[in-house]
């Protein structure tokens, strides 16, 4: 099941999600070891079918880490990114695809499975996305490759979407004492019967900034010892060195970096700011659109951040009528205890991703 980089990215018809830039090593810690073998760079004709990893006793082909490698390679050709030497190319190819096989698996184990219905919706959100017709993007897709390939690959996709929201949803814990912390911190920004003066509203509000980030992630092994850490982050550094002396960032991530979007030049995608970790928005913060961070480290490994684009949507508020709390024909309560009404709220939540649009999920709503 090879995808084709180049029809993902020139469409942008396959989405990004955030957390990929912290599942690849993180959700497969306790996943058995994978025997890999690398393959032989000079005679790989000669062994087309030999073995390049074994992933859980599932077979990685050297004939399928070609097929990958040439599929990369005209992509990053198209993109004008520098393409690595072969070698560099084959083992970053097979260190993905290495990945993608275990998270297959871990879906595969949790029984995720993507039904027809779900692809049909997955697809025609990604040909609504392009502003394009379900026919349209077909006709796109296959001058690259075919229909029932690319078909497979989104269907691959999308269980790893559902996958990533499945694990991230399993660490969400949301305690009565941050309940509690929330709706104070929301009493004091509403006007109550009584109050000497009510909190005036600003002029002006700011929508949500939007953030675009490209990165190269050096990885730490997660039994590493100081000596090899130390090496791992003098490694970040003379990174860092080369960017700073004028290296291409996009060259640099496909041919070094340890990420899962290394080969899409470490592109990582457009999101609003609170959409990204805490620690990247420190490292980018007074970063402009083209600059590149410091090096700073995570539980995964150290990391280098370029910001692709960043930008601000504010806007006008319209402004609020104040509120008159009082009932026709009887004074508004003074200033001492008063009576307070607490509500019990439920909601109900539809999740956008790569088979939900916002659109549908409002309709739905309705």
């Amino acid at each position: 099941m090879m995808r084709s980089v180049h029809a993902r990215r020139q469409m942008a018809v396959l989405l990004m999600s955030l957390m990929g830039a912290s599942m690849a090593s993180a959700s497969f810690a306790a996943t058995p070891a994978v025997e890999a073998s690398p393959p032989p760079a000079a005679s790989s004709q000669q062994f087309v079918d030999g073995i390049a990893a074994i992933v859980n006793k599932q077979v990685i082909t050297l004939k399928q880490v070609n097929t990958e490698v040439a599929d990369v390679a005209q992509n990053l050709k198209l993109q004008d990114i520098p393409i690595p030497e072969h070698a560099v190319l084959q083992r970053q190819v097979l260190q993905r695809m290495i990945v993608e096989e275990l998270q297959r698996q871990e879906a595969q184990r949790l029984g995720i499975q993507v039904t027809d219905a779900q692809l049909q919706r997955g697809i025609e959100s990604i040909a609504q996305r392009n502003n394009i017709s379900v026919d349209e993007l077909r006709k796109a897709v296959e001058v690259n490759m075919p229909w029932e390939r690319y078909l497979e690959g989104v269907r691959k996709e999308i269980s790893f979407d559902l996958l990533r929201q499945r694990q991230v949803d399993s660490t969400i814990n949301i305690s009565d004492a941050e309940v509690d912390a929330f709706l104070r911190n929301q009493g004091r920004t509403l006007r109550v019967p009584g109050a000497s003066a009510p909190v005036s509203a600003p002029q002006q509000q700011t929508a949500p900034r939007v953030l675009g980030l490209a990165q190269i992630l050096v990885a730490v092994p997660e039994r590493a010892g100081s000596a090899e850490v130390n090496q791992l982050q003098n490694r970040a550094e003379q990174l860092l060195a080369q960017l700073q002396a004028g290296a291409d960032f996009a060259g640099l991530a496909a041919s070094s970096s340890d990420g899962p979007q290394a080969l899409e030049g470490g592109m990582m995608g457009v999101r609003p700011v609170e959409g990204w970790p805490d620690l990247f928005i420190e490292a980018t913060k007074g970063l402009q659109a083209g600059q590149v961070s410091r090096v700073f480290r995570s539980g995964q490994g150290f990391h280098i951040l370029k910001v692709l684009t960043l930008g601000d949507e504010p806007r006008a508020a319209q402004a609020q009528p104040q509120q008159d709390f009082s009932v026709a024909g009887q004074p508004q309560l003074e200033q001492g205890p008063m009576i307070v009404t607490q509500t019990h709220a439920r909601h109900i939540l539809v999740r956008t991703n790569q088979i939900t649009s916002d659109e549908q999920a409002e309709q739905r709503l309705r």
